[in-house]
C-alpha cells in the first residue's frame, strides 16, 4: 500500500473543504503515519486486544488507585507484542477452555476513548463506582432490575496458559456478569466497562464460574427506543474536533432511511456486511482518522479492528453513544462440549447504549463466523431490516 502523497491531500482538501487548521493536522497525522512502523498483520491478530487490557486490568487498577500502570504506555489497539515478536510467525496457543449450554462473546474490557490516531481506555475515576469483591461475589446491579427478553447463563472457566506475565488480569466472561466464583481471591469489578479483574493475573490451571445476564431485546423493542441528546453520555459519544468530516457524511449517507437510532446503528452493520467489504487479514491500513476514510473509501478490506473502529466512529458521528469492546469469539466446540478458545480467537467488536437495556452488542466485522447471537430474526439480524444497504 502506497501513501497518498501532499498534493494529493491539497487536491482532496480542493474537493472538500476543509477548515486550514483541520487541513493542517490532517497533513501533521499523515507525516506522524510516514514515521510509525507498521507491524506485520500476522502480529496484528495475536495482539489485537492486549494492550488496551492491560489499562483495564494491570496492577495499579488491582492495587487500589485510581490510575493503573502500563508498562509500555500504549493503553490502546496499538498492535503492542507481548505473546511474540511481531517477525515471527505466531503458532496458535491454546488459552482457556468454556463449559456453557451456548456460545458467547467471551469479553475482557471496553475502550471509550478515540482521539483520531487510536482507541483507547480512560483510566477508571472516583465516578466509575470501582469496587473490590471477594470470590463468590454477587455483582452490583441496576436498581430497575434485569431487562426483559434476557436469560442467565452459567459458564465455567479453565485457564490453560499463564498469562499474567503478558499482564493479562481481567476475567473472560459473556457480557454482562452478575455473579462470579471459584478459588480466585479478591476481584475488582469496574461496572463502567463491565470488568473483573484479580490480582495476582490469569494463572494456568485456574478455575472460575461466572453467571451473567444476555440481554436479547426484540427489534421491535430497539426501534421504541429513544435516546438521550449526545451531551448527556458525555465520553461515550465524544470524538476529536478535527475528525474528517466526510466520516459523519458516510454515516449519515447509510443511514438515510433508517426509521429509528437502532435501525440507524443496524444499517451500520449491515452495510459492512455486503458485498462491498470484504474480511482481509493481510491489509495493514490504520485505524486512525486518515486510515478510517481510506478503509471506508478505498481498500473496503481489513479484519475486526477496522470494522469495530469504523463503525463505532460512525455512530458517534450521530449522536449515539457507541465504545469498542475486546475479547474472544466463541472458541471451537470440542467433543465434550465444552468451548476451546485460542490466541487466533482473538476479536473486537461494537457495543451501543440503549437505555432500558444496556450496552449490546454489534458485531460490522464480515466473515464465516457471525455472533452466537445473531439468528435470523434477532436484533443483530431481523427479518425484515429498514435502512440496510
Amino acid at each position: 500500500m502506497t501513501t497518498r502523497s501532499d498534493p494529493t491531500l491539497e487536491r482532496i482538501a480542493r474537493r472538500i473543504p476543509i477548515p486550514e487548521p483541520a487541513y493542517e493536522r490532517l497533513l501533521a497525522r499523515r507525516e506522524r503515519k510516514r514515521r510509525n512502523q507498521r507491524f506485520a498483520a500476522g502480529s496484528m491478530a495475536i495482539v489485537v486486544f492486549v494492550a488496551a487490557v492491560w489499562l483495564m486490568t494491570g496492577d495499579g487498577l488491582l492495587g487500589r488507585t485510581h490510575r493503573p500502570a502500563s508498562p509500555t504506555g500504549n493503553e490502546d489497539l496499538s498492535w503492542v507484542t507481548r505473546f511474540l515478536s511481531p517477525t515471527d510467525q505466531p503458532p496458535v496457543q491454546d488459552l482457556f477452555e468454556v463449559e456453557a449450554d451456548h456460545a458467547e462473546y467471551w469479553r475482557m474490557g471496553a475502550l471509550d476513548l478515540y482521539d483520531g490516531e487510536n482507541w483507547r481506555s480512560t483510566p477508571p475515576d472516583a465516578t466509575d463506582g470501582m469496587e473490590m469483591l471477594s470470590a463468590p461475589a454477587i455483582l452490583p446491579q441496576p436498581a430497575s432490575g434485569p431487562p426483559p427478553n434476557s436469560e442467565s447463563l452459567n459458564q465455567s472457566f479453565r485457564i490453560i496458559s499463564d498469562l499474567a506475565d503478558s499482564g493479562l488480569h481481567a476475567l473472560p466472561m459473556a457480557q454482562t456478569a452478575e455473579e462470579i466464583a471459584g478459588p480466585i481471591g479478591e476481584i475488582t469489578w469496574d461496572p463502567t466497562r463491565s470488568v473483573a479483574s484479580v490480582g495476582g493475573g490469569l494463572r494456568g490451571g485456574m478455575t472460575y464460574t461466572v453467571r451473567s445476564r444476555i440481554v436479547l431485546p426484540t427489534p421491535e423493542e430497539l426501534d421504541r427506543v429513544d435516546h438521550l441528546a449526545p451531551r448527556m453520555y458525555g465520553r461515550w459519544t465524544e470524538l476529536p474536533a478535527d475528525l474528517d468530516p466526510r466520516i459523519e457524511d458516510i454515516a449519515s449517507r447509510w443511514t438515510a432511511d433508517a426509521t429509528s437510532d437502532y435501525r440507524k446503528v443496524l444499517a451500520i452493520q449491515q452495510h459492512f456486511h455486503s458485498r462491498k467489504f470484504a474480511y482481509d487479514m493481510t491489509v495493514d491500513t490504520p485505524i486512525d482518522a486518515d486510515g478510517l476514510i481510506e478503509f471506508l473509501t478505498q481498500t473496503r478490506a481489513g479484519f475486526c479492528e477496522h470494522y469495530a473502529s469504523a463503525m463505532a466512529v460512525m455512530v458517534r458521528t450521530l449522536g449515539l453513544p457507541a465504545r469498542v469492546a475486546v475479547g474472544f469469539r466463541p472458541g471451537t466446540l470440542q467433543e465434550d462440549g465444552s468451548y476451546l478458545v485460542q490466541t487466533d480467537d482473538l476479536y473486537s467488536w461494537v457495543e451501543v447504549l440503549f437505555p432500558g437495556y444496556g450496552w449490546l452488542q454489534f458485531d460490522p466485522t464480515p466473515g464465516p463466523t457471525p455472533n452466537p447471537n445473531a439468528q435470523p430474526g434477532t436484533y443483530l439480524n431481523p427479518a425484515t431490516p429498514t435502512g440496510a444497504p
